[in-house]
């Protein structure tokens, strides 16, 4: 379903080229994804219209996805901080060095500082590597030689580069026959390109048929038994073109659906065949074999699944891409409602049907989604011991329930010299579970011998996460919401201080000393524009800090994630994006 989404964007894009509706055309090709246009990426880098070049590449990639990537989005970069450097523009230079090339100094921080130095000189051109340096023009040509090599090398780009052989008007000839089949057939379609928009709609009382202003008039009238607005008419239409497009908008919610009930035991209503559930769908409806089949093999292409997640519309119906996976366990007397089975320390967590629901649109992302993406993080980790800093990654429960048992203990209950029978008196009746998530015996390793602490936090303003650096002995709070102080957060950050280092010591940890870690809250993390996004710009900052890369990502990017970080929970896998 995704390819034939794929080849209807070609259609798209040949009928837009043919009608030299060139601004529409590149921004489909930047906004599908499908097509690179290295003709445009070469006008574009010659005439120097920097941010339309990255602008048209970020629809394709990101500078972190891969090394190609990072090296293209670098040169282009350098190239933009030269011509400033060669305008004397010392000002410009230095901005563009800030913003634009300093997060590649985690990559190769020599030659950022190389770099930087050139700002010292009254010609760069005095520094031997670039003494070769011609002009403006000659240097972007070669620039371009070396982009082009870096693109067709880049694995997410060197297949996006040919365009298929499509007949010419071939959409326009489809659109023709789709009118056909809708019960004009006999009338030929009006050869003058300007006849649908000229000629006017009827009156109310025959809504949507079209005056021609033809000789077959009648004859048009008696074909179309009902009237049927315009926008009805192109909807069938591309339904025609495409009739299982639709198809991908009605994924089964869980294909072994029998299978995976007999293993939990549950036998009800459902018995051996698969039922569409969810929102939208109406009443229930068994699958037919053909549409089984088709979506079977749809889901057991990887691939594709990912192309139509990246594809989705934000108010695309996202429980159905969440289907024909193993590991997805049934549950429940209907099947609206499924999890995924994560281990985390000694609970069982699952993701249910409405949670991931959040992830659609500019919805709140709620706990759920939180917690089982930094499962996901967790596993990856401990996949890949030497790439990845050795973190934990807390419940985002964790410091509410540590809150309450604070405000108890200064509230009247002191901790006694029986610290056990105490503190568990003020933990509560979660007591257990609350240790359980900072035991040595339960987790395989010490809080002291991670690098950092991970504290996703919802508190009544928005998400936040603090972070503990538990070699460089700081504390640091992530806020997607820009703060010049921390007096909204400190009730989460006195009881963190205050009650964590307890909880520690009475599962066999060090004590410590937490008030006298110094605590702050960086600007150099990107904020959000919106008021919903801050659950997503929150799993984004544990990602890039458990990985100890910068965060280059930006408000315009939360769409994306949303997606990706639906894919990745569907797949039970923390991709690196």
């Amino acid at each position: 379903m995704a390819s034939l989404s794929r080849e209807l964007v070609f259609l798209i894009l040949q009928f837009l080229e043919e009608k030299n509706f060139a601004e529409s055309v590149h921004k489909v090709e930047q906004e599908s994804g499908f097509y690179f246009n290295m003709k445009y990426f070469n006008e574009k880098t010659q005439a120097g219209e920097w941010e339309e070049v990255e602008s048209y590449l970020s629809g394709f990639t990101k500078f972190y996805d891969n090394k190609y990537s990072r090296k293209i989005f670098f040169e282009i970069r350098k190239q933009k901080y030269l011509e400033a450097l060669d305008r004397q523009d010392k000002g410009k230079a230095v901005e563009i060095l800030e913003k634009d090339l300093k997060v590649f100094s985690v990559f190769d921080e020599e030659l950022y500082q190389e770099i930087s130095q050139l700002l010292s000189l009254d010609n760069f051109r005095e520094n031997k590597q670039l003494s070769m340096y011609g002009d403006t023009k000659s240097a972007r040509s070669i620039l371009m030689v070396a982009l082009e090599k870096l693109i067709e090398a880049n694995p997410l780009l060197r297949d996006k580069l040919v365009f298929p052989t499509v007949k010419m008007s071939q959409l326009q000839t489809l659109f023709n026959q789709s009118l056909n089949q809708l019960g004009a057939s006999s009338v030929p379609f009006p050869r003058n390109q300007d006849s649908i928009v000229k000629n006017p709609i009827t009156p109310p009382n025959a809504l949507g048929i079209v005056e021609y202003q033809s000789s077959d008039h009648k004859e048009l009238k008696k074909h179309l038994i009902s009237a049927q607005p315009v926008d009805e008419v192109i909807l069938k239409s591309l339904m025609f073109i495409l009739p299982y497009f639709i198809m991908s908008c009605v994924v089964m919610l869980l294909n072994y659906l029998s299978v995976v009930a007999n293993d939990l035991g549950y036998c009800g209503e459902l018995g051996q065949t698969a039922y569409l559930n969810g929102y939208d769908m109406g009443p229930n409806r068994p699958w037919s074999a053909e549409e089984e089949s088709i979506v079977n093999l749809y889901w057991n292409n990887p691939d594709k699944r990912f192309e139509l997640v990246n594809c989705l519309s934000p108010d695309f119906p996202l429980a159905y891409i969440v289907c024909n996976t193993p590991s997805l366990l049934f549950y429940g007397s209907n099947s609206s409602t499924y999890c995924r089975k994560w281990i985390y320390t000694s609970d069982f967590h699952g993701i249910t049907h409405e949670s991931l629901y959040t992830l659609r649109g500019a919805n709140w992302v709620n706990s759920e989604v939180v917690d089982g993406y930094c499962c996901l993080l967790k596993k990856r980790e401990r996949a890949s011991p030497n790439v990845f800093i050795t973190s934990h990654f807390f419940k985002s429960e964790f410091i509410n329930e540590i809150g309450s048992a604070y405000r108890r203990w200064v509230g009247g209950n002191p901790l006694t010299s029986d610290l056990g029978s105490s503190l568990r008196t003020i933990l509560g009746p979660r007591a257990n579970t609350i240790l359980g998530w900072v035991d040595p015996a339960q987790l395989g390793y010490k809080m002291t011998d991670c690098d950092k602490l991970f504290f996703p936090v919802c508190s009544i303003f928005n998400w936040f996460v603090v972070i503990l650096y538990m070699k460089d002995r700081k504390i640091e709070l992530w806020n997607p919401v820009r703060c010049d102080s921390l007096d909204n957060y400190i009730a989460e950050m006195q009881s963190l201080v205050n009650f964590f280092p307890i909880l520690l010591a009475h599962t066999g940890h060090e004590m410590l000393d937490l008030m006298s870690w110094p605590c702050s809250a960086p600007y150099f993390i990107p904020t959000q524009k919106d008021s919903n996004d801050c659950g997503v710009f929150a799993m984004k900052y544990i990602d890039c800090a458990a990985r100890g890369i910068p965060c280059s990502f930006t408000q315009e990017d939360m769409p994306w994630f949303r997606r990706k970080l639906l894919l990745d929970l569907v797949n039970d896998e923390a991709a690196l994006y």
